[in-house]
């Protein structure tokens, strides 16, 4: 299948269509979880729960830019919303209505970001961990859909293939006006879609996140207004037993091995806490299943609590996320008395900096000047990297046409990249993209260390690292990819301009700006999406919708070019070219 895409220049080749990981937990903002009170400590292997989740980085300061992997995606999980497909990622977009409808391809409704509001799309081959397809290839299915936002046309001429639906029911549409809290139609639709899901739970994630989501809004909708005001405080109160029990090493004391556990008293001992205020302390997460209480007087971990641990990914990412959110709430009034009650413009004089009495420095000024904050923020990036798409959603086949067109041509700049993390997931997942045509450009004292680091990998071999500041400095210019990763959500719309403007200065005329954000749709958005936003103003960062990003490229002098969905998240790729 190939689309003819805007590429700039007269005769150039065409590209053909584009395209996940998702691993959910409990998501503590809207609900705590269900309670794991069990005798049998045999009942779960936390271990083998947790070993997919478990990471040790101790690498460089990332780029500028990155934070938002970690503080997008936090200790809680995207659920994706009920009416989403379950495989598969949509094509790029046409920012102009099409003339006439593509073939075998479903339209994206306004209201698709609403559960329940429009039927299921046509599905992909199943998709692995990494967002590639399990039959190993890497062109996916096509999907037109339109929508608003700056000029720029793609057509498409799709070619079908042949779906392999999950066994995950997709959602029904939802009944017309059902949107109030008790509305009985509403209502049947969500217990529908806990029953179309709940019987695939234990063997496919997108059920058992479809069966969380709707379940969580049902939740919602009964529970009388009071009793939902103080939830919310039920939920502060397991973040901070979690902090405590951190701070005090309990996490890391249960034993981890299958079937084990440890007396209350034994673990007292251990941590130099008193029996019975443990036990108590303890009460919140076993509730509320972070732990697993186990008659008489013993405590074992479950595959939350386990995530917990010092050296653990999710660990890491709580410990950040405490930091960003929780802690930053405690003085926003302050900040905005200071401030003004108005967006935060960064790069300095942000909520964190606030926080730390040091409002002159940028956020990432104040992690190198502690190395163990660097550490901790290290290892919960690979939170992020596992957790938010990376690949399978743009179209690469233009991109290695091109390349091997011309092979002293740089094809890929990741900007702010940091290790070298995507360029590496990028030239594994398509080999034709060479080492030599590649580059990753960050500051200095980001590269030393990462070169250090990538001498022994090959799939970084050979690639060039290039110092640049990117609020100050023009990219090497003429390369054919420009790649931003989560770099644009952890900045405030000037700040991004500027970023961009000094890209755009960079460009050939087929030059392409890849931008790889969630994008926000609806009003409001989903809670989750809500929520990563506000997380970013921490930061002095924000999540965009299309238009916004539209707004922001033309400021810069870019055109938002094309839009590659992912179909089981709200992330995107967006394309920017030159203004023409």
């Amino acid at each position: 299948m190939r689309d003819e895409i805007d590429r700039g220049g007269a005769g150039e080749p065409n590209s053909s269509a584009a395209g996940n990981q998702q691993e959910p937990t409990t998501n503590l903002v809207t609900a705590a979880p269900v309670a794991a009170t069990d005798a049998d400590p045999d009942a779960t292997n936390p271990t083998a729960t947790a070993a997919a989740g478990s990471s040790e980085t101790n690498g460089p300061l990332p780029a500028v830019g990155s934070i938002s992997e970690g503080v997008g995606r936090a200790s809680i999980s995207s659920v994706p919303e009920p009416q989403q497909p379950v495989h598969g990622h949509t094509a790029p977009e046409s920012l102009e209505s099409p003339s006439k409808p593509i073939i075998g391809a479903a339209v994206e409704s306004n209201d698709s970001q609403q559960p329940g509001a429009s039927e299921p799309i046509v599905t992909q081959p199943e998709l692995d961990s990494h967002g590639t397809r399990g039959d190993g290839a890497q062109e996916p299915k096509s999907e037109a859909a339109t929508a608003p936002g700056p000029v720029g046309t793609l057509s498409l001429d799709e070619k079908e293939k042949s779906p392999q639906p999950s066994k995950a029911a997709g959602p029904a549409s939802a009944p017309p006006g059902a949107t109030g809290p008790l509305n009985p139609e509403r209502l049947q639709f969500l217990a529908d879609e806990i029953s179309r899901n709940v019987g695939q739970v234990q063997a496919e994630e997108v059920a058992r996140l479809r069966t969380a989501t709707a379940a969580l809004e049902l939740a919602g909708a009964v529970r009388p207004p009071p009793d939902a005001i103080m939830s919310w405080f039920t939920n502060m109160s397991i973040v901070s037993a979690v902090r405590v029990f951190q701070s005090w090493r309990v996490f890391d004391t249960i034993p981890a091995g299958k079937g084990e556990s440890i007396s209350y008293a034994d673990l007292a001992a251990k941590v130099d806490a008193e029996e019975a205020f443990l036990i108590r302390m303890s009460w919140m997460l076993s509730s509320t299943g972070v732990l697993r209480h186990i008659e008489p007087g013993r405590v074992a971990h479950t595959p939350t609590s386990i995530m917990l641990r010092e050296n653990e990914a999710m660990g890491s990412m709580f410990k950040i996320m405490c930091t960003n959110v929780v802690d930053v709430s405690a003085i926003l009034p302050a900040y905005f008395d200071t401030y003004g009650r108005r967006e935060p413009l960064g790069p300095a004089h942000i909520p964190t900096s606030f926080l730390a009495g040091r409002p002159e420095l940028e956020y990432f000024e104040l992690l190198n000047e502690d190395p163990d904050r660097i550490k901790l923020f290290m290892r919960a990036m690979a939170v992020a990297h596992r957790r938010v798409p990376t690949i399978g959603m743009y179209d690469m086949s233009w991109v290695l046409d091109r390349a091997d067109q011309d092979p002293s041509r740089l094809a890929w700049v990741d900007v702010g990249g940091g290790n070298g993390h995507t360029v590496k997931v990028f030239r594994e997942a398509y080999p034709g993209l060479r080492a030599n045509q590649c580059a990753i450009q960050d500051l200095p004292e980001v590269l030393d260390e990462a070169q250090k680091q990538a001498e022994s990998d090959d799939a970084l071999r050979g690639v060039s690292w290039i110092p640049v500041n990117f609020h100050k400095d023009v990219p090497v210019k003429g390369a054919l990819i420009y790649y931003l990763r989560h770099i644009a959500r952890d900045y405030s719309d000037p700040v991004f301009t500027t970023i961009l403007r000094n890209i755009a200065a960079a460009l050939a005329p087929d030059s392409r700006v890849l931008v790889s954000e969630q994008l926000l749709a609806g009003a409001p958005p989903p809670v989750y999406a809500a929520f990563k936003d506000y997380a970013m103003l921490s930061l002095g960062g924000k999540e965009r919708t299309l238009e916004q990003f539209g707004a922001v490229a033309a400021a810069a002098g870019l055109r938002v070019s094309g839009v590659f969905r992912d179909q089981a998240t709200p992330h995107a790729v967006v394309e920017f070219a030159l203004q023409e």
